[in-house]
């Protein structure tokens, strides 16, 4: 075993403490009523700090309301954000992208891939994704009608309406989340250290003066964890690597390569995640119930741009919160009885 690193999902509820009011509809910065292809009303105001609020009658009615407010607040980075998982950004920004769409196309899932888990999955899911590119699909449809604003940069580059299949939602996600955002490299620069270290030394030289370098414990660091030492792998003397995975230049790590990727595409204001975090603080040791939850993304001055804020309010659930341009699944925020975060981090298994 050679990874020094695995990258666990962890998602964490609490009861939430406070509430913040929503503002009421009288309160409102916008208001309108749209249809959503059904006779389904669906009502769409915005608070005073201007989130948008989608009130319907059903989850389908809401999913929809959400991806019509997301497409008509971010046309332009929804567009760019497709292109940048399906490996066409080449296509209008030039060959300086070329090695971006390479990479994508190479990491990404495939459209068969997708389409397999989306015929697995839950009713619920299907509901809301589908409602979800039906609004994102409504919107466009105005926006090229001239019946809506788009970004000015929309038409200087040349980009044409078009509109969202379901695979394209999943694969934002799938390229960014499993792709992107979670795309260590630090065990792949390991194993371009061992695999010259096996050249140079042998196979057992190697191996003590790796975990020499690289610990699999290191003492000095604290974690969560605990003592693990029965989970510490050896490696056999007589043990063979085959050639690196990925064709680097000489003395090019992929931690390098994959900077030099983010650079490229933070000039076109998508950014990398660089870390996040979650925790929970209790009170039940004095007694009382209550809990605080703490937790989001660590995108530094690209946050405001990199997640998007909205309500949503049925029936069923009311739930507010952030989540990354192009999820339809809310990952930051709160509903009627928890508070819900999620993080992405490097532990060991």
């Amino acid at each position: 075993m050679l990874s020094r690193f695995s990258v666990t999902i962890l998602v964490v509820s609490a009861l939430c403490v406070v509430f913040m009011p929503f503002s009421s509809p009288a309160q409102a910065v916008t208001d309108s009523t749209l249809t959503a292809g059904s006779p389904e009303l669906i009502h769409i105001w915005r608070d005073d700090c201007g989130v948008a609020h989608v009130v319907a009658s059903s989850t389908a009615g809401a999913y929809w309301g959400f991806g019509y407010c997301l497409a008509r607040d971010r046309l332009l980075q929804l567009e760019l954000l497709r292109r940048s998982v399906q490996g066409t950004l080449a296509e209008i920004l030039g060959k300086s992208f070329l090695e971006q769409d390479v990479l994508a196309r190479r990491d990404g899932l495939s459209q068969t891939e997708l389409q397999e888990g989306l015929d697995r999955a839950d009713p619920l899911f299907r509901t809301a994704l589908t409602s979800f590119a039906r609004g994102i699909n409504a919107s466009i449809d105005a926006a090229s009608r001239r019946r809506q604003l788009v970004h000015p940069a929309f038409r200087s580059l040349g980009l044409s309406f078009r509109p969202f299949t379901e695979l394209d939602i999943l694969e934002i996600f799938a390229g960014t989340m499993a792709c992107r955002y979670n795309d260590f490299t630090q065990e792949l620069d390991n194993l371009k250290l061992l695999n010259e270290l096996v050249r140079r030394l042998g196979a057992r030289s190697a191996s003590r003066i790796f975990d020499d370098v690289i610990p699999f414990v290191d003492p000095g660091v604290y974690a969560t964890l605990g003592r693990r030492e029965h989970y510490m792998p050896a490696l056999p003397g007589a043990v063979r690597f085959g050639p690196h995975p990925q064709d680097l230049p000489e003395g090019e790590s992929p931690t390098l390569r994959q900077r030099k990727r983010n650079r490229e595409l933070k000039t076109i204001g998508i950014p990398d995640k660089s870390g996040s975090y979650a925790a929970v603080l209790s009170l039940r040791g004095q007694g009382k119930p209550e809990a605080l939850l703490l937790g989001g993304p660590q995108m530094g001055y690209f946050k405001p741009s990199a997640v998007y804020e909205i309500g949503l309010h049925t029936p069923d659930f009311d739930l507010v919160g952030a989540t990354p341009v192009g999820y339809f699944v809310i990952l930051f925020g709160a509903n009627r009885h928890l508070g819900f975060t999620a993080t992405a981090g490097v532990a060991m298994p």
